[in-house]
Formats: C-alpha cells, sequence, structure tokens
C-alpha cells in the first residue's frame, strides 16, 4: 500500500518571499549585507600599503 502525497512545485521566487518573512533570516541578510558593504569600502578606504605605513 502506498500513500500519495501531492506536493507542489516552489519557484525561486516563492522560496525567496517565504525566506524574507523569518525575522532570523532578514536580520542575517542584512548583517551579510553589512560585512560585504565594510569589506567593499575597505578598498577605496584604505588606498595605502600597509607595510610602507609609519605608525611613529
Amino acid at each position: 500500500m502506498t500513500l500519495h502525497i501531492d506536493i507542489p512545485e516552489e519557484t525561486f521566487g516563492s522560496i525567496l518571499a517565504k525566506a524574507f518573512r523569518n525575522t532570523a533570516f532578514v536580520a542575517g541578510f542584512v548583517i551579510t549585507l553589512l560585512i560585504l558593504a565594510m569589506a567593499a569600502v575597505s578598498y577605496g578606504w584604505t588606498p595605502y600599503d600597509v607595510t610602507k605605513l609609519v605608525i611613529s
């Protein structure tokens, strides 16, 4: 005896919509975006070679 269950197809958009309704996912997504933004800004923010800086 087999049990037949209809599982609806989920599109990528519906999966994203479901994920963004979850507050923990949104918080993690925002934190990840902030870290990526800081990494991108660091390339322009520190244009000098670290080994040639005179700190004294």
